[in-house]
């Protein structure tokens, strides 16, 4: 069954990573949708990020996330999240997690995928699973499904995937670090001169008081 599983998976990561180059070579070659007069817009299955749905029966709203639009036409290296997931739970002796998907017809987008991701135990992890958001696009919802994996392992295990990304987060982190560092010192400073404040008022009270008085009875 794993190794039923193991074929699975790599024919899915296979199939996906030719599905995206095409997506990339399409948009390179200039072949875009147009959509209304605000101009073009690059291939796009997904409009907005999310939809919003109302139960009649229990006037609830539901709401259902989308993987937001990639612009391909400037992308330059693509990284698969299968491939990483994979890569991943080699290292750490995992087994290969299974997904599940699931479709739905005759929505306001059409026909829309998810999958559910399932990560069976293995060493140091316990049974783990996560769900990507939808797309029309099938090898994009999978993909979405296999980044929501990579993060509940990272999160389970406390280990990072360094890469690029990765550094570029750490820049923008030591970034906010010092713009918090700053705002902090900001913050001891203006409580400081409100304290000097207090005790220059409470020193000159009586003199400012009695000028007060003097100026009211004139």
């Amino acid at each position: 069954m794993a190794h039923i599983a193991r074929n699975e998976f790599a024919e899915a990561e296979a199939s996906g990573l030719d599905h995206i180059r095409g997506l990339i070579a399409t948009t390179r070659g200039g072949n875009f949708i147009l959509e209304g007069a605000n101009g073009d817009r690059h291939w796009s299955m997904n409009p907005n990020d999310q939809m919003i749905l109302i139960d009649i029966p229990s006037h609830h709203a539901i709401i259902i996330l989308f993987v937001p639009d990639s612009d391909w036409s400037v992308v330059v290296v693509w990284r698969s999240h299968m491939t990483s997931l994979r890569q991943l739970c080699n290292t750490l002796r995992l087994p290969l997690p299974g997904f599940l998907k699931q479709t739905e017809d005759g929505m306001a987008k059409g026909t829309v995928h998810r999958f559910l991701v399932t990560l069976p135990p293995g060493p140091n992890v316990d049974v783990l699973s996560a769900a990507g958001r939808n797309s029309n696009d099938e090898v994009i919802a999978r993909e979405d499904a296999a980044a929501a994996m990579i993060r509940k392992i990272i999160q389970e295990i406390g280990y990072v995937i360094h890469d690029y990304n990765h550094e570029r987060a750490e820049t923008l982190q030591r970034s906010n670090s010092s713009h918090y560092s700053d705002l902090d010192r900001m913050r001891h400073r203006n409580h400081k001169l409100m304290v000097e404040f207090m005790e220059f008022r409470e020193l000159y009270a009586p003199t400012y008081n009695s000028l007060t008085s003097s100026e009211s009875s004139d």
